[in-house]
Order: C-alpha cells, then sequence, then structure tokens
C-alpha cells in the first residue's frame, strides 16, 4: 500500500464586483514510498473555475479539473504485479481533463 506523507488541498475565489467571481482549488500530495521502496511522484492537480452574473437571479459557471491534463495516482496504490515484465502497477489515478458548464435561477 502506497500513502503520501502529505494530501492538501488548497482554495481561493477573487469576486469582481457583481458581474463575475473566478477561483482556483489546487489538490495534491507529495510523493510516496510503497513496502518494496518504488517511488511515486507528488503531484498536483489544478482546478479554475468563474462564475458570471449577467442579470439579476442568473449564474452562468464553468469549472475545469485537471486543467493541464496531469496523470497522477491518487490514494492507495502500489505493484499489482511484480511477476510481469513491464511490472504492473495499481491505483486510482486522477480523472484527466474535465469541463463541465453550469446555469443557475434564483426565484
Amino acid at each position: 500500500m502506497v500513502l503520501p506523507d502529505l494530501i492538501y488541498t488548497l482554495s481561493a475565489n477573487y469576486d469582481l464586483a457583481d458581474i463575475a467571481t473566478v477561483g482556483m482549488a489546487v489538490t495534491g500530495q507529495t510523493s510516496a514510498i510503497d513496502s518494496a521502496g518504488f517511488e511515486y511522484p507528488g503531484k498536483a492537480i489544478f482546478n479554475p473555475s468563474v462564475r458570471v452574473y449577467p442579470i439579476q437571479n442568473l449564474e452562468l459557471g464553468l469549472q475545469v479539473y485537471n486543467l493541464f491534463d496531469t496523470f497522477d495516482l491518487r490514494g492507495n496504490g502500489g505493484i499489482a504485479d511484480a511477476s510481469v515484465n513491464p511490472t504492473v502497477i495499481g491505483g486510482a489515478p486522477a480523472l484527466g481533463r474535465t469541463i463541465s458548464a453550469s446555469v443557475r435561477y434564483n426565484f
């Protein structure tokens, strides 16, 4: 099993008057070493967002997960099968770049 020493999340938003809100969230982890001595590098995933308020009670949003499409193993991982060449590594990779949009109307 591989567990990093530190898993972190940083998040910030900035309001541009009453017109828009821009934000950035970063999630990451430090490198981890498994029981066989293999080291898995730590990486960070960047997640920007923007919300625009064109008229009263209407919000348009755009969110991007993994902006730079970074490959990163998250959570438990390690050697799944060392008897084959190349060695099979198990883990839960972060999702690739994912873009979503939203429309919210408050009444």
